[in-house]
């Protein structure tokens, strides 16, 4: 199943958002019609007979509480009441209605390592752009959306709140974070890339739905063990942002290289075997380890660029 939409009358393409570098409240509000290419709706082997929107893949998961009244034949086993069937000495069983709106997280990784661009975006920017078209998306499904961004001086949070103010709250929560994250005048995560999703733990509902966008530089054991307990509660979806320059480097360069982030400069030493080689076996490496990680876990997983533009990524399904 393909997550990026192939609609009939897809937006036209537009000129790329913003300079690439900053992120304005109108870009992300120029980003609604691309969540018209964003789907949020379930794997269709998990549809079924349902009362809402969104059907879970176990019982309970995303389902509110309804009623416990007498088993009847054909009633799940693992929905029995053991404490009410104790009490009246009469098996009763436990019935759930499904949630009518879902929530729908997104995780924002504006740490250090998404300060970084050679082409048309920031790894950052174009992360931000994807995480305002997921939030327009769920507006649009009628979900209720919230968020955690990660940015080197800490987090932002936002709650699942439904429609219009959690829209409103996500946006503003991106636009603050990515000014944050440019602004910060040293590279110091005061917050690792784990804990911050120890803090979407916090806040994801059982059935939620975690979109989670990163470079997934800082993946670690303690992040697997963390997005290993999200997802026995949670589907996940996963966007890696890359970029060309930093995957290939290595391999493209083999001259001494100028680096900047902002604030300071240095030089990487390409003109040196040893140190290309280091590199693009740490890049090879890290690669590797999320894919393992996150195929297993991700319901799906995309790997998107920041070298073109978002919209031409999702309409011709480029991932």
């Amino acid at each position: 199943m393909s997550w990026f939409s192939r609609l009939p009358h897809s937006p036209a393409q537009t000129p790329p958002l913003g300079d690439g570098i900053q992120v304005e409240m109108a870009d992300l509000l120029a980003c609604q019609p691309l969540g018209q290419l964003l789907s949020l709706r379930p794997d269709p082997r998990q549809v079924g007979r349902r009362h809402g929107q969104y059907l879970s893949r176990m019982k309970g998961r995303g389902m509110e509480f309804s009623e416990v009244r007498a088993y009847q034949q054909g009633d799940d086993i693992r929905a029995i009441d053991w404490r009410v069937t104790a009490r009246t000495g009469k098996t009763h069983t436990r019935l759930y209605e499904e949630e009518r709106e879902r929530p729908v997280f997104i995780f924002l990784d504006l740490s250090a390592s998404m300060r970084f661009g050679s082409g048309l975006y920031l790894k950052s920017t174009q992360a931000s752009y994807l995480a305002a078209a997921l939030a327009w998306s769920a507006f649009a499904g009628g979900d209720r959306v919230g968020m955690v961004c990660l940015t080197p001086d800490g987090t932002f949070e936002v709650p699942a709140k439904p429609r219009r103010q959690g829209l409103t709250q996500v946006l503003e929560v991106i636009e603050k974070g990515h000014a944050q994250h440019l602004n910060e005048p040293k590279l110091n995560q005061h917050q690792s890339f784990s804990e911050a999703l120890e803090h979407l733990r916090r806040h994801a509902h059982t059935g939620s739905l975690l979109t989670l966008i990163s470079d997934f530089q800082a993946m670690d054991s303690k992040a697997e063990q963390a997005l290993t307990l999200l997802s026995r509660h949670n589907q996940l979806m996963t966007f890696t942002i890359d970029d060309p320059l930093e995957q290939h480097l290595a391999q493209q360069c083999h001259s001494d290289v100028c680096i900047t982030d902002g604030h300071s400069d240095g030089l990487l030493q390409l003109s040196n075997h040893k140190v290309r080689q280091q590199y693009q076996e740490r890049m090879l490496h890290q690669q590797n380890y999320c894919h393992q990680v996150l195929g297993p876990l991700s319901s799906h997983h995309y790997r998107l660029t920041a070298a073109k533009s978002l919209q031409q990524q999702l309409q011709g399904g480029d991932h």
